[in-house]
């Protein structure tokens, strides 16, 4: 059985996005500072879409590895000498 909707976005920390209309669902979760929350939507995501402009480092994108999703990231700052294009994600 197919989903009724094959495609949700969870937004983490934002509320940006709300004033735009999506053709899927879009759910907005508040910013928080628990480590196990955090991992657990880390867990039950298919992909971690990382859309930064800048970008030190990328801890952020460690964690949701270390959970599983598949990563899709903007090849900005030092994203691209951490993470390797087609081995550890997409950039």
């Amino acid at each position: 059985m197919q989903p009724e909707h094959p495609l949700e976005l969870v937004v983490l920390g934002s509320e940006s996005l709300r004033k735009r209309e999506f053709s899927f669902p879009v759910h907005f979760v508040p910013f928080t500072h628990s480590r196990s929350e955090m991992a657990e939507y880390f867990r039950a995501a298919d992909l971690y879409l990382h859309a930064a402009n800048d970008e030190v480092f990328g801890i952020v994108m460690l964690e949701a590895m270390a959970c599983g999703p598949r990563i899709v990231a903007t090849a900005v700052g030092g994203i691209p000498e951490v993470y390797e294009h087609e081995s550890e994600g997409l950039l």
